[in-house]
């Protein structure tokens, strides 16, 4: 009883597996390697941004490898009006900017901020016109 136990068990983690490697992004990974960063992972994604305020909030994500080095964050802006995309880091009693960038109303752009390990960080997406935000945002994280 104890071996078929033992066989189905294996059985399973083999499937979830198989399930996990189908899920990673290769043509993403691709363009990361050409620009001579290694892909690391996806930390957070938001596709179908669409909030009828001026700011939209991540939920928070965190940094698990133990030797990352960068988080790479990009947004397609498909509203009608540029937005600014912030970086934070989680504090204990407050939260830090790490950095931001602006993305133009109908364009896609990115940036790359220095990120520390086991780290919990959220992104936060504003424009000044009050406008809705619509779009999508993705969040990665990159070896050297």
């Amino acid at each position: 009883m104890k071996k078929i136990f033992v066989l189905v068990l294996t059985g399973i983690s083999l499937m979830s597996s198989c399930i996990y490697a189908s899920n990673i992004e290769t043509a993403q990974g691709i363009q990361l390697v050409e620009n001579e960063n290694a892909f690391r992972g996806v930390l957070h994604t938001a596709y179908n941004i669409s909030v009828d305020n001026s700011t939209y909030t991540s939920s928070n994500f965190a940094t698990p490898s133990s030797n990352s080095n960068d988080i790479n964050v990009s947004f397609t802006n498909d509203g009608s009006s540029s937005v600014t995309v912030k970086l934070y880091k989680v504090g204990m009693f407050s939260d830090k900017l790490i950095g931001s960038f602006d993305v133009s109303a109908g364009s896609s752009d990115y940036d790359t901020f220095s990120g520390s390990s086991k780290t919990t960080y959220y992104v936060v997406i504003t424009n000044s016109t009050g406008y809705s935000i619509k779009g999508s945002l993705k969040v990665r994280q990159l070896d050297q």
